[in-house]
């Protein structure tokens, strides 16, 4: 049964929760931080019918919505307002267990916006995962220390392919400068090893001359 939960604005403390689009085309929250504002405000994992009274297509309508509350907040003090059905027991633990395996190791890194810096990274798909294979040291993924390695969530929301990574890296470049966000990724830091392999294919692919 869907129940309506009431996230007031705190600044400097994350909302600390990971949205996807399940089977079914709903969006669900598949993780809950416990250090976040939507566990102190005791939103749960559970399907997003609504969010300040919009219903919810995809996770990319939601991110939409919670931005501009969060650039608008600190002025306005308007609360976040969302319509959630809480998952089942047995789903739920099915969830954490698969959220769990896939970012264990993941650390999140905050990328503030610095203009006429480019972010300075390239990612490709390996193995069904979306892998950082490039990192420029000019750019603002080095300076901000983000790592070669598996991205496994950005902006709250779980990395399946390539597009949907850039498409929200353009949202975030687009709008940045007036709303001061931060980008968020989370990336598992790739071994020694495998960065030795991948920095030797990605130096072929550099200088292989233009056809």
């Amino acid at each position: 049964m869907a129940q309506m939960y009431t996230v007031p604005y705190a600044a400097g403390q994350r909302l600390g929760f990971t949205c996807d689009m399940a089977d079914n085309n709903t969006v669900e929250i598949v993780k809950i931080e416990p250090d976040g504002r939507f566990a102190a405000c005791g939103v749960p994992m559970g399907t997003i019918l609504a969010v300040q009274g919009q219903p919810i297509a995809n996770s990319a309508a939601l991110m939409d919505i919670v931005h501009g509350w969060l650039a608008s907040a600190p002025k306005t003090e308007q609360s976040l307002q969302l319509t959630v059905v809480p998952m089942a027991a047995d789903r739920k633990a099915f969830i954490t267990k698969q959220e769990s395996s896939r970012d264990s190791s993941a650390v999140l890194h905050r990328v503030r916006h610095v203009p006429g810096q480019r972010l300075g990274f390239t990612c490709d798909m390996i193995n069904g995962e979306v892998v950082i294979v490039n990192i420029e040291p000019d750019g603002q993924f080095a300076a901000t220390g983000v790592p070669m390695g598996v991205i496994s969530a950005a902006q709250g929301q779980v990395i399946t392919d390539t597009e949907q990574l850039m498409a929200l890296v353009q949202e975030w470049m687009s709008t940045a400068a007036q709303t001061q966000r931060l980008f968020e990724v989370s990336v598992t830091a790739m071994s020694s090893e495998r960065k030795a392999q991948i920095m030797q294919q990605e130096a072929t692919y550099v200088r292989e001359p233009p056809s």
